[in-house]
């Protein structure tokens, strides 16, 4: 391929500086190095156990960039920085590869930002070209380009993709294997399971700290920063946490009048546009159109509004995504159908008026057919000014239903609540959120203006929930009265609470809290000393940091000092460390040694040489003891580093003399009769060559290797196990699955670990409902195990037997595991359980489970989405027919489903036919609950008894149904009998009786079936029956009045064993 040239593209990329630039993002790099950390693993974020190690910490663009070849997803708050370090990168790369140009060379990296938030079609190649759009290049070239791996992929807004094709697009792009060489950095507002691509390697930006936000005011009004810190006090993270906030918030101070400070975030915007509208002034420079200034402000509401609002909702569990940007065709037709009406000529006006709006900078220009607001910030901003108007005509239930249940509406209204001066409708909507979802109440309980706070607070107190959940909640409030109270539990040395009031108080970041927090550092209790470090952290305010200081130097406690110091370089090492050998200098002997053993060990092997440069200042230090300590820790870091680059090396070569030999002895492997050689030697060989060929067999592939890999799973040897349960993963046969499952119970962890690998890859149904079915096996590893499997392969499939596991207290322990699972499927289903198991239990994971599902599916609450989805119907007009009618086609529709899941047992191997009745019943149920959201019920009450199988949708009984195994004509009858004498009342008309026909010859079963309920004393009349089907419809009558007719449905599957 000709080399192409990209010098004019490169030159185009606006410098960070740049006014283009300026308009739209705050070049705050320059003005403050932010700094990301790593996002640590589920397995380490319990806040009561100790971390391994503390996060490392970057300047934003060095962190990004040094994660890129494996892809690096950078999580932040609006307004954090995130885009405006993938602008500054993008230039930054662009100058390189200008330079590497001019040297003569070709061998540079392409940085291509692509913002995802006006991608709404096509592939992620037409992305690509669309950024590159001066080149001129077609798709076929760009790919070229991607398996050469010569660009570098900055993904801006992940949480902002516009449709599911769009994320289907990029999806499938990022599982490309093909195109996996190019560098890649994708932004998102939201950390999520199944919304991060399945990318590793997380980076979070980090509020600023106190120095840093002091530095910032000090160069944008001198003289000011630490009366302007002062007056901020408690309204120090609202306010000024991001880059964004604080610039805006220096902007409103420098031109107000009076110098008052707002008081909240919404009273902050509103400020800062009253600035801006007073710049937005005719002149002859800049004139205007007619009436336009005067609806500067509706004009931008509405606006705001509606792109918020995004596409209608057609289905509102699945809330459609909010607009970022906008076609200027399509936002002139919003500003004219709000115009219509109010003024002459709307369409006129609406250009017009538009025209003005981009001129005076309150909108801005995207590209040459979209526009968007400043920041996503003020377009929330806006919207919640509209929205404020409106409150007042808004039902309960519309707000509950259209704009508190959904995720993309919540700063909005948090933004609102800080608008809103009416106490009644404030305390309203704090009482309506926490009925939709208690955390969310709760951080709306701390957003109402300052007067109404303590009520709002009290709505939260009043919550009938256990202690540590109520601490919890008081914390997410982040308001200073809620402070308060949790204060009162830290002092209270007696209380039950005082691990979740200190893990409360730190996610608040309640600088009050540091004394105290500091004396439970020093308790014994491992688990409270633990979460009173993870608070110290989160505050991290000069005065947490100085205290953590005192503590790790006068703590003779070596688990404390480490603790302490995990927690220092976890705040802000580049602060921590020299002040740390500051502390040092008068230490004595033992203290520095204990210091400089803890610093060596709990520094990661990749980053020591990053952490050897904070030594280098201290290498001239004259004090024996710090030298003492210098030489102690890079000897140790030394020690790992080359360790690390032997293993590496020796891995490397290995590859090197085996990889080609292997290829060669494959390629010679895979004919069918070598394989069948490989087979009869089997047994004759030693355990070593056992499980060379069991590996062997997996690499070729070929089926008819599976009966011997299946034998070779009792296999004496572990080793031989363990390679065929992989080799059976590489096959991906249904056929293993019954003898897989057994495995799964294997006295060997590494057969363990394959078999539940292998289940994962082969991923079918049979797999799935196979997995199902042990879940409440006896043994502890069987039960992990398949919830383990079922937690990776993420099937809704999985949802219903999943909830009922969690809802059994005889397996709690698997239920971290079962939660686990649940929110990598994502099913909004599984919300209300796991919110009651956590009002029950408050383990940490539960949480954080709820929020990943909430942020996947975009709201909080599924069953009042679910009432909005019957409200819908009804306006819709599709609930006009009788209750009878819907649930004959309810009735007839899961009939279907369980006929369906019938046949497919009928054809699995002899291990699922031969389960028993119950395990079958089991296998029915989760068909029936993965399609129709749980509403099957196995041996469920109803009137004398326990029946198999309860239907309820909507409260109405759908279907009552008995599964049978053949044992003839005399044992239908009886089931008929169990069924309407004991399980059916007068209500109940729906019935089914399901029959596993075992080892009979079949078509004589079903002859019999109609024949012998034909002769039963209940029978009335028969339906429309299909032999073919073995499905027969009756007319029967309740056996205590024959007036009154049930339908009764029979279903026979051939199930031999």
């Amino acid at each position: 391929m000709a080399e192409l040239d990209f010098r004019g593209y490169l030159r185009s990329l606006p410098h960070p500086n740049s006014q283009d630039w300026g308009d739209r993002y705050t070049p705050t790099q320059v003005e403050l190095p932010l700094k990301v950390q790593t996002v640590i693993s589920r397995q380490s974020q319990d806040p009561t156990q100790q971390r391994q190690e503390p996060p490392e910490r970057f300047e934003v663009l060095d962190g990004v960039l040094r994660f890129a070849s494996d892809h690096v997803l950078l999580v932040g708050k609006p307004g954090s920085g995130k885009s405006t370090a993938l602008q500054r990168l993008c230039c930054e790369e662009a100058q390189k590869a200008l330079a590497v140009i001019e040297n003569g060379q070709v061998d540079f990296t392409i940085p291509v930002l692509v913002e995802l938030r006006d991608r709404r079609d096509g592939s992620v190649a037409n992305w690509i070209q669309k950024s590159l759009r001066r080149v001129r290049l077609d798709e076929a070239t760009i790919e070229d380009l991607l398996l050469a791996g010569r660009f570098l992929l900055l993904f801006d807004g992940l949480n902002e993709l516009p449709t599911s094709d769009a994320w289907a697009a990029l999806d499938e792009f990022q599982r490309d294997q093909d195109f996996c060489a190019n560098p890649r950095i994708f932004t998102t507002r939201e950390l999520g399971a199944g919304a991060d691509l399945g990318i590793e390697k997380k980076l979070e930006m980090l509020p600023l700290t106190e120095p840093q936000m002091r530095q910032f005011i000090e160069n944008r009004l001198p003289g000011q920063a630490e009366s302007l810190l002062r007056q901020l006090k408690e309204r120090l993270r609202e306010l000024a946490e991001t880059p964004l906030l604080l610039k805006i918030l220096c902007d409103v101070v420098q031109d107000s009048p009076d110098g008052q400070l707002p008081q909240n975030r919404g009273e902050l915007f509103r400020q800062e546009f009253v600035r801006r509208y007073e710049k937005f002034k005719p002149s002859h420079t800049l004139p205007t159109s007619g009436d336009s200034r005067r609806f500067t402000a509706e004009l931008l509401q509405h606006l705001a509004f509606t792109m918020i609002q995004g596409d209608p909702h057609t289905d509102p569990c699945k809330p459609t995504s909010s607009w970022l940007t906008i076609s200027k065709t399509k936002a002139e037709k919003v500003l004219e159908d709000y115009l219509t009406g109010r003024v002459e000529t709307p369409a006129q006006n609406a250009k017009a008026w538009l025209e003005d709006l981009l001129r005076f900078k309150l909108l801005v220009v995207k590209d040459l057919d979209h526009i968007e607001f400043l920041h996503q910030l003020f377009q929330e901003y806006y919207a919640a000014e509209k929205l404020l108007a409106l409150l007042p005509t808004l039902s309960h239930a519309e707000l509950k239903q259209d704009y508190l249940n959904y995720l993309k509406w919540t700063e909005v209204i948090a933004l609102m609540l800080g608008l809103l001066h009416n106490e009644t409708q404030a305390l309203q909507t704090v009482d309506l959120s926490l009925q939709v979802d208690l955390r969310l109440g709760a951080r709306l309980a701390g957003r109402v203006k300052w007067r109404f706070q303590e009520q709002a607070v009290m709505l939260v107190s009043n919550q009938k929930v256990d202690e540590n959940l109520q601490n919890e909640l008081l914390g997410e409030t982040r308001s200073s009265i809620a402070e308060t109270k949790l204060l009162n539990i830290l002092r209270d040395s007696t209380s039950s609470s005082l691990r979740s009031a200190a893990f409360a108080l730190g996610k608040a970041g309640s600088s009050l809290a540091v004394p105290k927090l500091l004396e439970l550092a020093k308790e014994l209790d491992g688990g409270l000393r633990q979460t009173a470090f993870n608070a110290l952290e989160k505050i991290g305010t000069d005065a947490a940091i100085l205290g953590l200081l005192d503590f790790v130097t006068n703590n003779s406690d070596f688990d404390g000092s480490y603790r302490g110091i995990c927690s220092l370089l976890a705040m802000d090492s580049d602060t921590a460390i020299p002040k740390l050998f500051k502390t040092l200098e008068n230490s004595n002997h033992d203290t520095r040694w204990r210091i400089a053993h803890i610093i060596s060990s709990v520094v990661p092997e990749q980053f020591s040489k990053e952490f050897l440069k904070l030594l280098y200042p201290f290498r001239e230090n004259p004090d024996p003891g710090i030298q003492e300590v210098i030489t102690c820790i890079t000897n140790e870091l030394s020690k790992k580093n080359s360790h690390l680059e032997f293993l590496i090396t020796a891995e490397i070569n290995y590859l090197n003399h085996t990889r080609p030999a292997m290829d060669a002895m494959f390629e010679k492997m895979r004919s069918p009769d070598c394989v069948l050689k490989l087979l009869d030697d089997f047994e004759s060989l030693d355990w070593m060559a056992r499980t060379g060929i069991a590996r062997t067999l997996g690499e070729i592939g070929l089926e008819i290797a599976v009966p011997k890999l299946i034998e070779a799973l009792e296999d004496l040897e572990p080793s031989v196990r363990e390679a065929a349960a992989e080799a059976l993963g590489k096959i991906n046969s249904d056929i293993a699955v019954p003898h897989l499952l057994k495995a799964l119970g294997d006295e060997d962890y590494r057969v363990r670990n394959a078999t539940t690998k292998t289940l994962v890859e082969i991923s079918s149904e049979m797999a799935i409902f196979g997995l199902l079915t042990v879940l409440r096996h006896t043994d502890y590893y069987v039960r992990l195990n398949a919830v383990s499997a079922l937690c990776q392969i993420g099937s809704d499939l999985a949802v219903p037997g999943l909830i009922d596991l969690l809802n059994d207290l005889d397996f709690t322990d698997i239920h971290e595991k079962t939660v686990e699972a649940l929110e990598n499927i994502g099913n909004p289903q599984a919300l209300l359980t796991l919110w009651q198991y956590y009002k029950n239990i408050h383990f940490w994971y539960v949480a954080k489970s709820i929020n990943t599902i909430q942020n996947r599916c975009g709201f909080y609450n599924y069953e009042i989405a679910q009432v909005s989805v019957e409200e819908r119907e009804r306006k819709r007009g599709s609930f006009t027919k009788s209750s009878i009618t819907s649930n004959d086609q309810l009735y007839d529709n899961i009939l279907m489903t369980i006929f369906d899941s019938g046949r497919n047992i009928e054809s699995s191997p002899k291990e699922i036919r031969s389960l028993d009745e119950e395990s079958l019943r089991h296998i029915l149920i989760h068909a029936v609950n993965a399609k129709y959201s749980n509403v099957a019920e196995a041996e469920a009450y109803n009137k004398g008894g326990k029946t198999d199988i309860l239907v309820r949708i909507n409260g109405e009984k759908i279907l009552i149904a008995e599964c049978k195994i053949w044992h003839g004509e005399n044992g239908l009858a009886k089931a008929l009998d169990q069924l309407l004498q004991r399980y059916v009342t007068w209500r109940d008309t729906k019935l089914a009786l399901l029959i596993f026909s075992r080892n009979q010859k079949f078509s004589d079963v079903v002859q019999k079936i109609p024949q012998e309920i034909k002769q039963h004393q209940y029978f009335v009349r028969e339906g429309n029956s299909n032999l073919k089907k073995a499905w027969f419809r009756f007319t029967v009558c309740y056996p205590d009045d024959r007036d009154r007719e049930l339908t009764l449905t029979i279903l026979a599957f051939d199930i031999p064993s």
